[in-house]
């Protein structure tokens, strides 16, 4: 049945072209202030085929529909096993938070993430894309705000952040990365590491950091491979970016095949450290 909706989903995205389709009379029916509006989106990557949703409450206030509390994600990538090492989807206990969500009912301009792309509408049912996903928007108001039952972990929430991040954190990490990832890079590589911090909580008095890293290929040739380390990042969880179990260096995802001269991708992380640094160990021309 949800592999029916994604492609009954899909068939809708092309069936509308973006930024033609008016979303003012769905968004208008829901602009009350009173209200409590449930967003819930589905995406499928057009490339990999990798899925991912987002599902959170929202207000009505100074003309936006902006986040109650932080917006749940669940991806079916980057969720490892402890065992065989296997991805596998929606790991309950994986769920990551973003607190940058919004939908402007002037022109239905949706920001996530710090990125802005238009909304369009086909009746009750928006639609929009960003990062090579093709998402569908599902809106609906209630007069008090409902359950997610959507990444609430089935243990105790604050299980996975608590553990890691309580001890000191330059000790743990320097277990991992100990020989290869020392090593510096031959020459002077251009790739560039930008930093961004999404947004951050206390738990058990220790501050947790969302961190977005930007990563920009200023190389003269497209790249195909990458090795990256950090001697301080200190992940809690991490998506978007595969470790390597044996030297701790981090490489691109299943769904970057290459990555073009002045092309950017991004990855995330949650982590008590202030200041994380990245290098580039090696990387490989396409």
């Amino acid at each position: 049945m949800k592999l029916l909706y994604s492609l009954v989903a899909l068939l809708g995205v092309s069936s509308v072209a973006f930024g033609d389709n008016s979303c003012n009379q769905l968004l208008s029916s829901l602009a009350d202030s009173s209200k409590c509006v449930q967003v819930s989106i589905s995406g499928v990557h057009y490339q990999s085929l990798a899925q991912e949703g987002y599902k959170g409450n929202l207000v009505f206030s100074n003309g936006e529909f902006v986040l109650r509390e932080s917006l749940y994600n669940l991806q079916t990538y980057e969720t490892i096993c402890s065992r065989g090492g296997l991805v596998q989807p929606f790991a309950a206990d994986y769920q990551f938070r973003v607190d940058d969500f919004s939908i402007r009912l002037s022109d239905g301009n949706l920001r996530l993430k710090q990125i802005n792309t238009p909304l369009t509408c086909n009746g009750n049912v928006g639609f929009f894309n960003l990062n090579n996903f093709y998402y569908t928007v599902a809106l609906k108001s209630y007069d008090t705000c409902p359950k997610l039952y959507y990444g609430e972990p089935c243990n105790t929430p604050t299980a996975t952040p608590t553990t890691t991040p309580t001890t000191t954190p330059t000790t743990t990490p320097t277990v991992t990365p100990t020989t290869t990832p020392t090593t510096p890079p031959v020459g002077s590589s251009k790739i560039n590491y930008k930093i961004d911090t999404d947004s951050n909580w206390v738990t058990n008095g220790v501050t947790y950091y969302q961190y977005r890293v930007t990563v920009t290929n200023n190389e003269s040739t497209p790249i195909k491979s990458i090795e990256i380390h950090s001697d301080n990042w200190n992940p809690t969880e991490f998506w978007n970016i595969v470790r390597n179990q044996k030297t701790g260096n981090l490489g691109f995802p299943s769904f970057v095949v290459n990555l073009q001269v002045g092309d950017s991708f991004s990855f995330g992380f949650v982590s008590a450290t202030i200041n994380p640094s990245f290098s580039t160990v090696k990387i490989v021309s396409a």
